[in-house]
């Protein structure tokens, strides 16, 4: 476990609320992390505000996705100190969801479903995935209530004309001008697969999305003990 005093690099605004943080930790002292954790920001409150890692180990760097809702107060007073500050401490690295441990266990095709900022812990483990040769096939459901919410399309788009992964996004609110998917991930995911017991998946988003999803794909295949999520650790069910 590492706290390092980071330097704020960047803050750019991806969507209505969604925001894309560059940290640069401290030469010499690279952080030490796998793909798919977390770490905790530590301003002068005292508090400690967790967020995924969005980026593959890469040097001194850390890349962050926040979002910050208006009703949101914590979210907002954070994303105010790294608009405003020139340094962060952050303490990492925390969570059992990540890659390499266990990388010998993972299927032939890993689903990767997350819901809203859920992508940043997909994007880390895409990054560190796509530098193995013999890596899976990856499958992206990603989904948002609204089409602005999906604020990397593009690069996920991307990312499958590449060949690095399969790409379903998904929309909640039709009234948007969305003409792609819109139902339940758990039916697309049941449509594009025979056998969910060749399946490995990761889940990023809140407890009812994970458990909601789970249930569904354990009913029809998928086994438990292939599943990730953080929210087993931080929401576990009795």
């Amino acid at each position: 476990m590492q706290t390092i005093a980071c330097q704020i690099e960047q803050v750019t605004q991806l969507n209505d609320d969604v925001y894309k943080v560059m940290l640069k930790a401290p030469a010499g002292k690279s952080p030490e992390f796998h793909a798919g954790q977390y770490l905790e920001l530590l301003p002068e409150d005292g508090n400690s505000y967790p967020f995924t890692i969005a980026c593959a180990p890469q040097g001194r760097d850390i890349e962050l996705h926040i979002q910050a809702h208006s009703d949101n107060n914590s979210a907002l007073y954070i994303l105010t100190q790294l608009q405003s500050l020139p340094t962060m401490r952050v303490k990492l690295p925390m969570g059992n969801c990540y890659l390499p441990i266990e990388r010998h266990t993972l299927k032939k095709d890993v689903l990767l479903i997350a819901a809203g900022t859920g992508f940043a812990q997909m994007k880390s483990l895409v990054e560190a995935l796509a530098q193995e040769d013999d890596r899976p096939n990856l499958h992206l459901f990603w989904v948002g209530k609204l089409p602005s919410d999906l604020y990397a399309t593009e690069l996920a788009q991307q990312w499958q004309d590449q060949g690095l992964i399969h790409y379903y996004p998904i929309v909640r609110d039709t009234n948007q001008g969305w003409d792609g998917y819109s139902g339940l991930i758990e039916d697309l995911i049941l449509e594009r697969f025979q056998n969910l017991k060749d399946c490995s998946a990761f889940f990023c988003g809140s407890p009812n999305f994970v458990y909601g999803i789970l249930d569904a794909l354990t009913q029809d295949g998928l086994n438990e003990s292939d599943c990730y999520s953080d929210v087993f650790d931080y929401a576990p069910r009795s």
